[in-house]
């Protein structure tokens, strides 16, 4: 895992390659889901302490972490969960480091502006229905 990048659940699990994070992130998973939304942080700031990086779990309430700071964004929803949100989110990400924001502001910058053109796109066309690709113009809208 290097710095910056954005993983999901499996993907750190198949990163990590150690039994414990395995246990550590499946436990997270199952937690966070069966608690609907009420997020535990334990488990991913061992991960980042682990790998000393800025860890971008995305997905029902996405976290943010580095090695002083974890934070919970509880906007966007389940139009976002569609194959090449994940994609969008680094590429916001990683364009706001590209602009001069450092890492971790560009982190917690990009997902809340992922975040809300997510949202915007539920209030104008519905939930259900999310292209990956047309969440850019509503990032667009959110930067402008």
């Amino acid at each position: 895992m290097r710095r910056n990048n954005k993983v999901n659940p499996w993907e750190a699990k198949r990163i990590a390659r150690q039994k414990y994070a395995e246990r550590q992130i499946d436990k997270f998973v199952k937690w966070s889901w069966s608690m609907r939304g009420k997020v535990k942080y334990r488990d991913i700031v061992e991960l980042q302490k682990k790998y000393g990086c800025i860890i971008v779990l995305k997905g029902h309430g996405t976290i943010i972490c580095n090695k002083q700071n974890a934070y919970l964004c509880s906007s966007g929803g389940p139009e976002l969960a569609v194959a090449g949100s994940g994609d969008i989110l680094s590429g916001v990400i990683v364009s706001l480091i590209a602009q001069g924001l450092k890492p971790w502001h560009a982190a917690i910058t990009g997902v809340g502006i992922h975040a809300q053109a997510g949202e915007a796109f539920a209030n104008d066309v519905g939930q259900i229905g999310l292209a990956a690709s047309e969440i850019i113009a509503y990032i667009r809208t959110q930067l402008n």
